[in-house]
């Protein structure tokens, strides 16, 4: 459907059905702007952690999947789902 035609179709909808496209533009940009806020919060937050954090040493080989993977489930267990969302958002808007 192209613009055009949405426009036509909104034209033919009843004051109620108006509404109710209304609201919902409303909602998905009210979550749009709350998912930016997120991923600003979570920015700040990650560049607070990164500024104590020091440097370390790697060497090929050395690593250990399973204390990796177990550290991978900490960090996401973190989060809540908004904020995982909004980290999903951030990655898919480039």
């Amino acid at each position: 459907m192209t613009l055009q035609e949405l426009i036509h179709a909104i034209d033919n909808l009843s004051p109620d059905e108006v509404a109710q496209v209304k609201a919902h533009i409303e909602k998905r940009q009210s979550s749009q702007h709350t998912s930016r806020s997120l991923s600003s919060d979570l920015e700040q937050e990650l560049a607070n952690a990164l500024a104590d954090a020091h440097p370390v040493s790697l060497q090929a080989g050395t690593m250990d999947v399973e204390q990796l993977e177990s550290a991978m489930t900490s960090i996401r267990d973190g989060f809540t789902q908004p904020e995982l969302d909004s980290i999903a958002d951030a990655m898919e808007e480039h």
